[in-house]
């Protein structure tokens, strides 16, 4: 019996460590669908590209447009270069700051990616 238990626990404990989701897979958030279509397509690449490593920053919570209009600047109201997010996110504009996103050995958004978020920030009225 006790043999038992020490297999049952040994399997449990190596099943945990290969858990389908965690901070290192893609999970998906859900876009607000009253959201517009700049957000939804800024949020797609939001959401595959920078969601998943961003969970601490609750950015998976981040299903509407006003969730990323912060008061710490990442979002700037129809400025994209001023606004945080695109400075920190390398190639798409703005002047850099900080460590640039996505870290290596990450790929870089492509100049498409970067147009959704850019378009979507330039497209934010006051």
């Amino acid at each position: 019996m006790m043999q038992f238990i020490v297999i049952l626990m040994a399997q449990i404990i190596l099943t945990s460590c290969f858990q389908q989701s965690n901070s290192h897979t893609k999970d998906s958030a859900q876009v607000d669908s009253s959201e517009g279509v700049a957000f939804q397509l800024a949020f797609t690449t939001l959401n595959n590209e920078c969601i998943y490593c961003h969970h601490h920053d609750h950015w998976s919570n981040y299903t509407r447009e006003a969730d990323w209009l912060t008061e710490d600047g990442l979002v700037i109201v129809g400025s994209a270069v001023d606004s945080l997010l695109v400075k920190r996110i390398h190639g798409c504009g703005g002047t850099s700051v900080g460590r640039q996103m996505p870290e290596s050995p990450a790929e870089q958004l492509t100049d498409q990616e970067c147009a959704s978020i850019t378009s979507w920030i330039n497209s934010l009225e006051q």
